[in-house]
């Protein structure tokens, strides 16, 4: 695909090497230089992948849908409030706890050790919250409002989902490996068969553990099971609060744990420069297709 000087493209085109399957990226919620993106995340991979010893695709191998725009326009075009009326308290202390997840976590870092224990305190709270609360729900609609938007307004989801059906390859067997709120969207089009191509999907940072998530999409589980679908997700990572995912989405998940090794875990970089997790990526892109399916789990 030639692309003019200066103009963004809507989508990149990858450049699949013979014998391999194609390889997709999805990124997570709101626009991306879609170049940068592309070096960045297959640099990553590089390094993940060498790591481990293996071979790295090229970085032009690399397919990038986009639907950063679709969303952006579609949350302009919104002007309604996403947040689900409930009580004023409730609302206002989550709020609260909002902005205080959004300042700046102070002079210095705590050691190791100490912030291994702060994290698994904090996400076992999160969790029991979730599963006893609305939180989540308010959380969606207060932190992330294009995400609550998409889950529950029909025309921002058909638009993002068809500006990746229009990004991907159009024919050969597929690896999608989508990342947070991508990976919610590429579930959606699984279950509803709209990416047959997809033989291998990878999620990562992935927030399919939420409740309020899992309510929205009210999935055709059964339709996965066609897929070999590997979830990685990491306990340093806010988003991926649920995980994993095996209880929710049926014995076809393999969940991967991982620890993030960067200032932000939930980065896609951070999770596609894990030794691990290339080495998922890579391997998934060159297997046989004739062992697509019904593997057994490698991972927590």
């Amino acid at each position: 695909m030639r692309e003019a000087a200066g103009v963004r493209p809507e989508h990149l085109r990858g450049d699949t090497p013979a014998g391999d399957r194609h390889l997709v990226l999805l990124h997570g919620r709101g626009a991306v230089d879609l170049r940068t993106a592309r070096r960045e995340w297959m640099e990553d991979l590089s390094h993940g992948a060498r790591s481990a010893g293996l071979v790295p695709p090229e970085v032009g191998a690399a397919w990038l849908p986009s639907y950063g725009d679709a969303l952006a326009r579609a949350v302009d075009a919104s002007d309604r409030s996403v947040v689900t009326a409930q009580d004023p308290e409730i609302v206002a202390a989550e709020r609260a706890i909002v902005e205080a997840l959004a300042r700046s976590p102070g002079s210095g870092a705590p050691p190791r050790d100490l912030r291994d224990e702060i994290t698994d305190r904090v996400r076992d709270v999160l969790e029991w919250v979730a599963d006893n609360s609305p939180l989540d729900e308010a959380l969606l609609a207060l932190a992330f409002r294009d995400v609550a938007l998409y889950l529950s307004d029909e025309g921002a989801r058909e638009a993002v989902q068809r500006a990746i059906l229009d990004g991907l390859p159009p024919h050969g067997e597929t690896v999608l490996v989508a990342h947070s709120l991508g990976s919610v969207a590429a579930v959606e089009l699984l279950c509803d068969r709209r990416v047959p191509q997809v033989s291998e999907l990878i999620t990562c940072g992935s927030p399919l553990g939420l409740d309020a998530v899992q309510r929205r999409i009210g999935p055709a589980v059964q339709e996965l099971d066609r897929v070999r679908w590997t979830n990685v997700w990491s306990a340093d990572d806010p988003v991926t609060v649920g995980s994993p995912l095996r209880d929710d989405w049926g014995h076809g998940v393999v969940d991967v744990e991982i620890h993030g090794e960067r200032d932000d875990p939930h980065a896609f970089g951070t999770y596609l420069g894990n030794e691990l997790v290339a080495t998922i990526v890579v391997t998934a892109v060159r297997r046989d297709s004739r062992t697509s399916v019904g593997h057994e789990p490698t991972g927590r």
